[in-house]
């Protein structure tokens, strides 16, 4: 399946609790089709990352929504008008000028044995060196950067997502996307986020070392809500989203 990476920043005249608040509760449910009711055959997993300003990074993005898509993009009459819908939203609490979509084949370093709803997610936007090859960027970043963030503390999760290689082909041969990758790390949770952001494993090896194969290190934490997953019921799924309308968000 292909990971796609639909990031994008809040709308100027949309407060945060607000955006998180329109994001989580009334744009999934755009087109009659709830997709906190459990994963479909055209949605099998979805997540919700919501920025938390307070653990820092300096991305522009306040939101970040992931899909995985089995290829098959043509939908029904009823699925394309639900994607109309979703399109007609994002007005509502997005900014206009600041989305952007990677589409990239995952790869996992560390896996959790489960996904769930509050867990934290740290997300790196990588760009290749302009020193480096294609060939060269992907060899150190496999063999190289992740043998240093494997040994960050408290990481539940660590995928490595790299661009499709269609994208380099585009125009005859001359792409080159924007990003090269995202790189995607868990956390149990908020303090376990904290500890491992005042690490010296984090601060002094990890963070220090992407500047050696990537352009740069824009990146940002969130707080995960599961939306669709294989194996999570609907009841549950729209019980997480009561539950965190409740509490609320940290920032």
């Amino acid at each position: 399946m292909i990971h796609i990476y639909f990031l994008f920043a809040r709308k100027p005249s949309v407060d945060r609790r607000t955006f998180h608040r329109h994001y989580l509760e009334i744009h999934p449910l755009q087109g009659g089709r709830p997709y906190h009711a459990g994963p479909t055959p055209a949605l099998p997993r979805y997540i919700q990352n919501h920025r938390l300003h307070s653990l820092g990074g300096d991305s522009i993005f306040d939101g970040l929504s992931e899909i995985w898509s089995t290829g098959a993009l043509v939908g029904t009459p009823q699925e394309m008008e639900s994607s109309k819908a979703f399109l007609r939203d994002e007005d509502n609490f997005m900014h206009p000028g600041k989305k952007c979509t990677i589409s990239t084949n995952d790869h996992i370093i560390v896996e959790a044995p489960e996904r769930r709803s509050g867990m934290i997610s740290a997300t790196f936007l990588v760009r290749r060196s302009l020193q480096l090859t294609l060939p060269e960027f992907r060899d150190y970043w496999f063999n190289v950067h992740a043998a240093i963030a494997r040994t960050i503390p408290g990481l539940r999760h660590y995928q490595i997502s790299t661009a499709v290689d269609a994208v380099y082909m585009a125009h005859g041969g001359w792409g080159d996307p924007r990003w090269d990758g995202v790189e995607q790390m868990l956390f149990d949770d908020y303090e376990s986020a904290q500890a491992a952001i005042a690490s010296a494993e984090y601060a002094e090896s990890f963070f220090s070392d992407l500047l050696r194969f990537s352009e740069t290190r824009e990146h940002f934490f969130s707080d995960v809500h599961m939306m669709a997953w294989p194996g999570r019921t609907e009841e549950r799924a729209k019980r997480e989203v009561v539950e965190k309308l409740q509490r609320g968000w940290r920032d």
